[in-house]
């Protein structure tokens, strides 16, 4: 077996392959499917082929797919933290990859198959139009706040301000300050542009919604919905992946990060890796899940009065998560109960497992 680390680029390619013997052997080579067919032609045995997880990863795995006999993706973060060195170059970080490969101790990332990761873009897309949305918004929220009282008086409170009535109010209002008027236009046709944007993309939700089993168990959580639950349920790929609710909570970024030593252990903030997209609409889904669910809203309200607002949130996002993973888990749709005593883990949670 021959071990080859790749530190790829955006236009090249830095491949240190390590042979049966021992030798190794340095290469740059152009980011085309002619360079890396001559490359492993090259080869005297089976090859296995680790690169670090990146932005585009799925460039050089489509380089590598018809060429390599093994493919490994390597988490960066855990690989610097195996073999974290003073100096840094392209030649020695493909060398240490194949080192670490060579003596089986790459930490794997996870690769998705194409058509998982197609999907994932056109919900990443919508989860990116929805986000700018809410600022944009966010920010016609704040200059009304800064208009005179007979205005602020005239508003629409909350969500109706989105309504039909809320925005035939926003077009037909006039601002005293000329400059502040043109700001408040320019933010409504941008809110305007993205509403239409992400009712566009409707369509292609609910089909891929229609072909996913586990997306329409997940569509049974209060809160997710049809693009919530298909985002979840592209986001974790498989539940198998993961031996129990820590382990997933731990890849959506929504566990405390931990400082241990000397005998004594600090749990500080939320660690935020993992799926970013995953742990946003997990919290997304908190207020709707709240209003629509007795046990979950009891759940919420017994970690406010302890905790604060912005604590539980993130604690019943991590609920919400471990009511995924049964659901996916036991192949079963969610199954509401009435609300017992929060303290100890929700009755759903315990309940058949």
């Amino acid at each position: 077996m021959e071990y080859i680390g790749m530190d790829f680029h955006k236009q090249y390619t830095i491949a240190t392959r390590i042979r049966e013997n021992g030798s190794k052997e340095c290469q740059r080579l152009a980011n085309t499917p002619a360079s890396f067919a001559t490359y492993f032609s090259g080869s005297r045995s089976a090859t296995s082929v680790v690169f670090e997880s990146g932005r585009n990863w799925p460039m050089l795995y489509e380089l590598l797919e018809k060429e390599a006999d093994h493919i490994t993706m390597a988490h960066p973060l855990k690989v610097k933290a195996i073999a974290s060195a003073r100096i840094k170059t392209d030649k020695i970080d493909s060398r240490i990859l194949a080192e670490l490969l060579s003596a089986d101790l790459i930490p794997e990332a996870h690769l998705r198959h194409e058509s998982v990761r197609t999907e994932l873009k056109v919900l990443r897309q919508r989860a990116f139009l929805t986000k700018q949305r809410t600022m944009t918004r966010n920010r016609i929220h704040v200059l009304l706040d800064e208009q005179p009282y007979d205005i602020r008086k005239s508003r629409p409170e909350g969500k109706r301000l989105w309504g039909k009535a809320g925005m035939n109010w926003l077009m037909h209002l006039q601002l005293p300050n000329s400059t502040q008027h043109e700001l408040l236009q320019a933010m409504l046709r941008l809110e305007a542009y993205l509403r239409q944007e992400i009712a566009a993309s409707n369509s292609l939700v609910n089909e891929l919604f229609t072909n996913n089993i586990d997306a329409r168990l997940l569509e049974t959580i209060p809160g997710l919905g049809k693009f919530g639950a298909l985002l979840v349920s592209n986001e974790i790929d498989g539940i198998g992946r993961f031996a129990s609710p820590k382990k997933l909570a731990a890849y959506a970024g929504i566990v405390p990060s931990t400082y241990a030593s000397g005998g004594k252990c600090y749990h500080g903030k939320i660690t935020k890796t993992g799926s970013k997209w995953l742990r946003w609409i997990l919290l997304e889904a908190v207020q709707p899940a709240v209003r629509a669910n007795s046990e979950i809203a009891a759940y919420y309200e017994s970690h406010k009065q302890r905790l604060g607002a912005k604590k539980a949130r993130v604690a019943t996002a991590r609920y919400l998560l471990t009511i995924a993973y049964y659901c996916l888990r036991d192949q079963r749709e969610f199954l509401p109960v009435k609300p017992k005593h929060h303290s100890v883990s929700p009755s759903y949670l315990t309940s058949g497992t």
